[in-house]
């Protein structure tokens, strides 16, 4: 039988990714941002799509205002939830 010491003493300090900067709520907050993004792009472009002439555009056409937006939203929300007393960044981390 192994101890769970061992795994403690190998285990990375730091987890991946955005993991690094953000907590939990924070984490919550970008996947609730990625799933607003993806329904907000769709919408724009099914809204968007019959009032504009034949042709074609341009990715960042579609893409620009929806990741804006997303953007917006999400530093946003993390002000409001960090005024509010839920932290959604890591604290820096002394070496």
């Amino acid at each position: 039988m192994t101890d769970d010491a061992d795994h403690d003493e190998h285990a990375d300090p730091d987890p991946p990714g955005l993991a690094k900067w953000l907590t939990v709520p924070g984490r919550l907050l970008l996947i609730l941002t990625f799933i607003l993004g993806g329904a907000g792009f769709y919408f724009f472009a099914m809204n968007t799509l019959p009032s504009l002439p034949s042709g074609s555009y341009p990715v960042m056409f579609w893409v620009a205002p929806v990741v804006l937006a997303c953007v917006i939203f999400f530093f946003a929300v993390a002000w409001v939830l960090e005024r509010a007393g839920v932290r959604v960044y890591q604290k820096k981390r002394q070496p």
